[in-house]
């Protein structure tokens, strides 16, 4: 996902960065100021802090549903092994991918859902993968 332009980065920062607590003032956006964050894990970011209005503005300025934070986990799966109910769904109803596996423990977003106590959030995503699965069986089914 890096190699998306600098003016997708710029848009991104630009749609999410008008709800962090240090507005746009850049400097609040390195590493020494407590976060190390692009535009891309700001997003991913809000997904788990449940800010669902961000998540939906930058999805509909034109983020990817399945972007991933530097340690590759995606705004699904941090929704998910937060808690953010809403955030799931608006990821699913954006069509997330729940069957990713790219972070470093190689969990779905339900299996975080699942090990974090989030119920909710695993049955959600476990109806979506249904979903998916009655919507696309030729492609679901392992041989």
């Amino acid at each position: 996902l890096r190699h998306r332009s600098a003016s997708f980065s710029a848009m991104a920062s630009a749609a999410v960065s008008s709800s962090l607590p240090w507005g746009n003032d850049p400097r609040m956006n390195t590493p020494t100021k407590g976060t190390s964050f692009t535009g891309y894990g700001l997003f991913v970011e809000h997904a788990y802090y449940g800010r669902t209005a961000d998540v939906e503005r930058a999805l509909d300025s034109g983020a990817n549903v399945d972007l991933c934070s530097p340690s590759g986990l995606t705004s699904l799966q941090k929704a998910a092994m937060a808690g953010q109910l809403d955030c799931v769904e608006l990821l699913i109803r954006r069509r997330a991918d729940p069957s990713s596996k790219r972070n470093f423990t190689r969990e779905t977003a339900r299996a975080l859902a699942e090990r974090f106590g989030h119920t909710q959030c695993a049955a959600a995503i476990a109806a979506y993968e249904e979903a998916i699965i009655q919507e696309f069986p030729e492609e679901s089914r392992i041989d």
